[in-house]
C-alpha cells in the first residue's frame, strides 16, 4: 500500500490525544477519609488503582477520525513502481499531415522531438478535437492525420500539468501548465481549393489558378432522411454542379459529402460507413437557426443574417465531409422554406470535402520555427482511481453513527 498525499496522516495525531485526554479525565479523585478504620486495607479490591477506561463513544469517534484521516491520505493498493504516463494532445488539423519536399511529414516530426524530450514511452496519445479518442504507445497512430479536415483543438481544455501539446504551429495562448511541442515548418505548395469552376493552387507564396484541377463534387443521400431536406440537398448540388456518388463509394471515402441521419437517441452512428470521427456526430454543435422548436445546428460559420428573423429550422450537424440531419422523419416542417434551403447550402458547402489533396490556405501557410516548451511536472496529473476511499468513507460513517448512539444511552 502506498499513499498518495503521505502528509495528510500527521493528522491521525488528532484522535489519538483526543483518547490521551479521555485516559486523563477517567481516573477518579482522591476520597479524604475521617478515620482508619474507613481506610482500604491492604489485599481488599477496593483498595486497588482506580481503573481508567475510555468511554465508548469517544473510541468509536477516534476511530472515525482516524478514518477519515487514512481517507485524506489517499491510499492505493497498486504499487508505484512505474510513473503514470504522459498525456499528449495530438493536433490533427490538415496541415499536420503536410510535408515540405525532401522532408517528413509535420507529425512525424512532432513526434520526434517530443521523444527527444521524454522518451519513447509509452504515452497516453489523445486526439485534440476528439477527447474520446486515444490511443496507449510510442506514437499516434498516421490515421488520425489522413481523411477529412479536422478543427484544431481548444488548447485551454488541456492546459494542466502531466500534459504535452503536440502541434505544427504554436497556439497564440501559450500553455500555464501544459508543455508544448511545434515542429513548424515552411509554407507547403499544393491546391488549396478545388470545385466545378475551377481550383487554386499556393505556389511560391502565391495563389494561382489550376484549371486542370477542378473536379465536380460527389454527395450521398441516407435513406429515412425528410423530404424538404432531400430537396434542399439536391438543390444544391444541382446548383454547385455536383452529382450523386455511385453506389458503395461510402465505404471507401470517395464521398465528398456524406448525408446521414441521427440515431433516436442521439446515439453513434450505424456502423460500415466512412471509418473513424465520421462515425460519431459532431460534438458541441452551434444552433444558429430557430423556430417553432427545431433548429439548424452547425460547427461553423453557417450564420443567419443579423436581425433576419428565422422560423424554419431543422436538426443538422455539419463536420467535414458529413452532414447529420437529427430531424424525425415523421415531423411536418412549417416556415420560411427558403431560409431553410439557403441554411442547409451554407452547411454543404463547409461541409464538403473535396479531396486529400485539397487543403485549405490557412494550413498551407508557414508554421513558423521548431519550438519545444516544458510544462509542470505529471505530480498527480495522472492519478489512479481511488480504491480503498469508499469503503473506509462507509466504515467511518458507521463508526460515526455507533459513537453517537453510545454517547446518547450513556454507555461509559
Amino acid at each position: 500500500m502506498r499513499f498518495e498525499q503521505p502528509l495528510a496522516l500527521t493528522l491521525l495525531a488528532l484522535p489519538i490525544v483526543a483518547l490521551l485526554r479521555s485516559l486523563v479525565r477517567g481516573a477518579p479523585r482522591p476520597r479524604l477519609l475521617a478515620t482508619v478504620e474507613l481506610m482500604p486495607r491492604e489485599g481488599d479490591p477496593a483498595a486497588a488503582a482506580p481503573r481508567r477506561r475510555v468511554p465508548l463513544s469517544r473510541a468509536l469517534l477516534a476511530l472515525a477520525l482516524a478514518l477519515v484521516t487514512v481517507v485524506l491520505a489517499e491510499p492505493r493498493l497498486a504499487p508505484s513502481s512505474a510513473p503514470p504516463a504522459w498525456t499528449v494532445v495530438v493536433d490533427r488539423s490538415a496541415s499536420m499531415g503536410l510535408a515540405a519536399e525532401g522532408a517528413a511529414p509535420r507529425h512525424a516530426l512532432a513526434v520526434q522531438m517530443l521523444q527527444g524530450e521524454l522518451g519513447s514511452g509509452p504515452h497516453r496519445f489523445v486526439a485534440g478535437d476528439d477527447p474520446t479518442l486515444e490511443v496507449l504507445g510510442d506514437a499516434p497512430p498516421s490515421e488520425w492525420f489522413t481523411g477529412p479536415p479536422r478543427p484544431e483543438p481548444d488548447w485551454n481544455r488541456f492546459d494542466r500539468a502531466g500534459t504535452w501539446w503536440l502541434t505544427d504551429r504554436a497556439p497564440a495562448d501559450e500553455p500555464l501548465r501544459a508543455g508544448l511541442v511545434a515542429a513548424g515548418g515552411p509554407a507547403v505548395p499544393g491546391l488549396v481549393s478545388a470545385g466545378p469552376a475551377g481550383a487554386l493552387a499556393l505556389e511560391a507564396g502565391q495563389l494561382v489558378e489550376r484549371p486542370e484541377a477542378a473536379r465536380r463534387g460527389t454527395f450521398r443521400l441516407e435513406a429515412g432522411l425528410q423530404a424538404p431536406l432531400v430537396a434542399a440537398v439536391e438543390a444544391w448540388a444541382a446548383a454547385r454542379g455536383h452529382e450523386p456518388a455511385e453506389d458503395g463509394a461510402a465505404g471507401s471515402g470517395a464521398v465528398g459529402l456524406w448525408v446521414r441521419a441521427v440515431p433516436p437517441g442521439g446515439e453513434a452512428a450505424p456502423t460500415g460507413g466512412p471509418p473513424g470521427p465520421l462515425d460519431a456526430p459532431a460534438s458541441e454543435p452551434a444552433r444558429v437557426l430557430e423556430g417553432r422548436g427545431w433548429w439548424l445546428m452547425a460547427r461553423g460559420e453557417v450564420r443567419p443574417a443579423p436581425g433576419e428573423p428565422v422560423a424554419y429550422g431543422a436538426g443538422l450537424a455539419a463536420q467535414p465531409g458529413v452532414l447529420w440531419s437529427g430531424l424525425p422523419s415523421s415531423v411536418t416542417l412549417e416556415g420560411d422554406a427558403a431560409a431553410f434551403a439557403l441554411a442547409v447550402a451554407a452547411a454543404c458547402d463547409r461541409s464538403l470535402w473535396p479531396g486529400p489533396d485539397v487543403v485549405p490556405l490557412d494550413e498551407r501557410g508557414e508554421a513558423g520555427e521548431r519550438l519545444v516548451r516544458r510544462g509542470a511536472p505529471r505530480t498527480g496529473a495522472e492519478r489512479p482511481a481511488p480504491e480503498l476511499e469508499v469503503p473506509l468513507l462507509v466504515a467511518a460513517a458507521v463508526l460515526g453513527a455507533g459513537a453517537l448512539l453510545a454517547a446518547r444511552g450513556g454507555r461509559p
